[in-house]
């Protein structure tokens, strides 16, 4: 008899520590849920803007460079002619001739050595321009 209470006493005391880890597992989880909820919301914000950037820094990789008289498009750092007019992220058209139409409807031609990128932004033999 004393062997078999022993045995139930055994019992007893694995459950009560299974019940005891599983109720302290849920009573960390529910007291610190808020802080893990806003961890996950910041590395979510986080991950959502390096995407953004990303995009962005893709997008500002093509660029139209007049070179020896002609536009070329470069991405990558691989250079191909220009095959079709473009419309630039802030709106502004980029013709196969090397005229920029800006959105205002002002017209400018690229010179030899200027580029225009996705942006918008401006460069000649490589340098950003002021715009005048």
């Amino acid at each position: 008899m004393n062997e078999q209470m022993n045995k139930n006493m055994m019992t007893w005391v694995i459950v009560a520590l299974i019940v005891g880890a599983v109720l302290g597992y849920f009573g960390a989880r529910a007291k610190y849920k808020p802080q893990i909820d806003q961890l996950t919301k910041m590395v979510n914000e986080q991950k959502a803007k390096m995407e953004k950037m990303a995009k962005e820094a893709m997008m500002m990789s093509v660029g139209y460079v007049m070179k020896d008289g002609k536009m070329m498009v470069e991405e990558g750092g691989k250079m191909t002619a220009m095959t079709q007019d473009v419309t630039l992220k802030n709106g502004e058209k980029v013709i196969t001739d090397g005229t920029v139409v800006k959105t205002d409807g002002s017209k400018m031609q690229l010179k030899e050595g200027q580029s225009i990128w996705q942006d918008g932004t401006m460069m000649e033999n490589g340098k950003m321009m002021m715009e005048k």
